[in-house]
């Protein structure tokens, strides 16, 4: 049975597999680690598709705010090399006991770095919007904007970008790094598919 609305744009596609919209296709194979379409998150977030693509530490899907009637993205702290997902439970489990010191580390940064990042309020930051643990792990949900990453914008041109429309691009990423580092925060992972 297919979701009535559709996880990759939650137009309401009445239950088909491919959406007419978008054409994202329900029946295609997911990742057994991801959490299913259709997922209810603290009552609130139904899961869509992975936007981009999944990092290290973390992926990020697409969602539905039920309350605010609109699309969010919401990142689950899950770094894969680590972890399993019990697919009756969807709860998250380390592989190895003695990893679990690493992943519970890395889940109190994950949710740190989420109520400083909530504080931020800048054009050129993305916007938290709450942060909560569920299924063994912990969420993060933002404002989704539609489009896509300096990265991916890169890979498709065939040309070089002009330098003043580079210029003005940097621009706009170095003032949303100087408003966090001038809060005394260092972005490391700094590169073309996180802007």
């Amino acid at each position: 049975m297919f979701q009535k609305h559709c996880p990759g744009c939650f137009e309401n596609k009445q239950g088909l597999a491919a959406c007419p919209y978008c054409s994202y296709d329900e029946s295609e194979p997911r990742s057994p680690l991801l959490l299913p379409h259709g997922t209810l998150l603290a009552n609130t977030y139904r899961i869509g598709r992975v936007l981009g693509r999944p990092g290290g530490f973390g992926v990020t899907y697409l969602a539905w705010d039920s309350h605010l009637q609109q699309r969010v993205a919401v990142k689950e702290f899950l770094p894969r090399d680590k972890v399993g997902r019990d697919p009756a439970t969807l709860n998250v489990a380390v592989h190895l006991p003695e990893q679990v010191a690493y992943f519970n580390f890395g889940l109190d940064q994950f949710l740190s770095e989420a109520r400083m990042i909530a504080k931020f309020d800048h054009p050129n930051i993305v916007r938290v919007r709450n942060f909560f643990r569920a299924f063994g792990t912990a969420y993060l949900v933002m404002d989704y904007y539609e489009g896509r990453s300096l990265g991916d914008y890169l890979a498709q041109l065939d040309r070089q970008v002009e330098t003043d429309a580079a210029v003005q691009m940097l621009l706009s990423v170095l003032d949303g790094l100087q408003f966090v580092h001038d809060r005394g925060v260092l972005h490391r992972d700094v590169k073309p598919h996180n802007v």
